[in-house]
């Protein structure tokens, strides 16, 4: 449980380098992109989990978003809490390949993005129209993390192939000390 939360931590961590590289830039003429490592990450580790580990890791990655990068108080708490019950709803239709990995990514950072546009445009904090907002955010937010969904799918697995690999290793152990027990009985 702790490589996971360690995994979306260093994720969003990654997150920060990308954007102090790739500063954005708001002019309303100007295409830029959004780095979602961090959210790619979470989508890709939380459906993989049971629905109440998954929500608690939603919420806590929420609280550390909204705290460290958009200082705001809980709205990316209820937005990640939203994803995970859409992300664990989606990953019962879904596979685990890399194109579906991809697919269930790329929809869930354009439901975060939608969500957020949604919140901003009804409480006045924007008023960028739907279509300059698709244009000139969305579409390089998505291409661009389409490629990082790509890369965050090996790491994943990675971590998924250690852990199963400890798991193996612990219950080796466990079976090695009850078969020892049992044959000292007897």
């Amino acid at each position: 449980m702790l490589v996971q939360y360690l995994f979306v931590f260093v994720c969003f961590l990654i997150d920060g380098a990308v954007e102090s590289i790739f500063p954005v830039s708001f002019t309303m003429g100007h295409m830029y992109f959004v780095s979602c490592f961090g959210v790619c990450g979470l989508v890709l580790t939380i459906r993989k989990m049971d629905f109440v580990d998954a929500m608690i890791l939603s919420v806590l990655s929420g609280m550390f978003y909204d705290f460290f990068y958009t200082d705001s108080f809980l709205v990316y708490t209820f937005i990640f809490s939203l994803l995970c019950i859409i992300v664990k709803a989606w990953t019962k239709h879904l596979g685990e390949t890399l194109l579906e990995s991809v697919v269930i990514c790329i929809s869930s950072l354009f439901a975060m993005q939608l969500i957020t546009y949604g919140l901003m445009l009804v409480t006045g904090q924007t008023t960028v129209s739907f279509m300059v907002w698709i244009t000139n955010r969305m579409f390089l937010t998505i291409v661009v993390n389409a490629v990082f969904v790509v890369i965050l799918f090996f790491f994943a697995n990675l971590r998924d192939s250690h852990l199963k690999k400890k798991e193996l290793r612990i219950r080796k152990e466990e079976r090695l000390f009850l078969y020892k027990a049992t044959k000292a009985r007897k």
